[in-house]
C-alpha cells in the first residue's frame, strides 16, 4: 500500500481495490476487502511506519494519499523494512521472470544473527570466537552495541574490555555464546549516530577525530556522487566544467581510502596533505607492482 501511494501519489478506494486484484499477494480464495479492512490497514501502516494516510474532500474525488510522505527520511530502519517488503511484492509478481533477472546475494549472517540480536535486546555480554584473515581464532568477550551492513556483509559492533570500539565480520564469528551477565548501553547513543564520522565500518584505534575533507572528482564521477553521495556529510564547494569538488568531514579510515582508490583516476584528494600522500603512496606501491611487465 504505501510503495503503491508512493509511486500513484492519488487513488480511490475503488483504484486501491483494482490494484489489489492485480497484486501477486491477492489470492482468489480470499474475502473481497471492504472499506474497513482498508482503513484497519491505513491504522496499522501509521503504527508500523508514521506514514499517515489521508482522504481528500468530495470535490477531490475522495482520494487516498500520504499526507508526511517525508516520514521516511533519515529513517533507516523503517526504510529497510519497507523496502524489504515491496521488493518482495515485485519479485513474486516476476516469478515468470526468473533467467532474466540477477541479483546480488542478501548479506551472509552465518548462522549469527539469533545469538547476536538477542544479546543486544537484553544488553548482556558475549563471549565470541573471532578469526581474523591470516591469523588463529581468538576468545573475546564484548559488549554487544550495534549491527550493520556494509558491502553485502553483516557486522557487529563491539566494545571491548580495554574500552576500544571494533566491527567484527559474522561470517568470521566462529562462536557466539550469550552470557548472563549484563552491561550498561548509554540509552543516547545510537547506531546513526555513532558511524556518523566514519565510513562503511571501520573502527581507526585511537581517538582519532573527524577532519575536513576535500576529493575532486572527475569524468562521469562528479554526476554519479551528486546521485549518490559517498558520505552523509558531502556537499559541493566548487563545480567547474571538469570537475567538481565536494567537502567530507569524517575520520578517514582505510575503507574510505579503499573507496577512492577504487575509482582509480576519477576520484583525486585535494585535502588534507597527510590524506594525500597516504593515497599517493598506496597508488604508487600499485603502479610498482606492473613495473617489470
Amino acid at each position: 500500500m504505501v510503495e503503491l501511494l508512493l509511486r500513484k501519489k492519488k487513488l480511490t478506494l475503488n483504484e486501491i481495490c483494482n490494484e489489489w486484484d492485480r497484486s501477486a499477494a491477492f489470492d482468489k480464495s480470499d474475502e473481497i476487502l471492504n472499506r474497513k479492512t482498508w482503513y484497519k490497514t491505513f491504522e496499522d501502516i501509521e503504527m508500523i511506519y508514521g506514514i499517515l494516510i489521508e482522504v481528500t474532500p468530495p470535490e477531490e474525488g475522495y482520494k487516498y494519499y500520504i499526507l508526511n510522505p517525508e516520514a521516511l527520511k533519515g529513517r533507516d530502519v523503517q526504510q529497510w523494512m519497507l523496502a524489504c517488503v515491496a521488493h518482495r511484492n515485485l519479485l513474486e509478481e516476476c516469478l515468470g521472470m526468473y533467467n532474466r533477472i540477477d541479483i546480488e546475494g542478501f548479506p551472509s549472517e552465518n548462522g549469527m544473527l539469533e545469538p547476536i540480536t538477542r544479546a543486544i535486546n537484553g544488553n548482556r555480554k558475549m563471549e565470541v570466537v573471532y578469526k581474523r584473515y591470516g591469523q588463529n581464532p581468538k576468545r573475546h568477550i564484548v559488549e554487544p552495541y550495534f549491527i550493520k551492513t556494509y558491502n553485502h556483509r553483516f557486522y557487529i559492533l563491539c566494545k571491548f574490555k580495554n574500552g576500544y570500539y571494533f566491527t567484527l565480520s559474522f561470517d568470521r564469528i566462529l562462536e557466539a555464546n550469550v552470557l548472563k551477565e549484563h552491561f550498561n548501553f548509554p540509552k543516547d547513543l545510537f547506531a546513526e549516530d555513532f558511524f556518523n564520522d566514519y565510513f562503511g565500518v571501520m573502527i581507526p584505534p585511537g581517538d582519532k577525530k573527524p577532519e575536513d575533507i576535500v576529493i575532486r572528482a572527475r569524468y562521469d564521477e562528479r554526476f554519479y556522487l551528486k546521485d549518490t553521495p559517498l558520505h552523509k556529510s558531502q556537499h559541493i564547494i566548487r563545480e567547474e566544467l571538469e570537475y567538481v569538488d565536494f567537502s567530507y568531514h569524517l575520520v578517514p579510515s582505510n575503507d574510505f581510502i579503499g573507496a577512492i582508490l577504487h575509482q582509480g583516476d576519477r576520484l583525486e584528494v585535494i585535502a588534507p596533505k597527510d590524506l594525500r600522500n597516504q593515497v599517493k603512496t598506496q597508488l604508487e606501491k600499485a603502479y610498482n607492482l606492473y613495473l617489470n611487465d
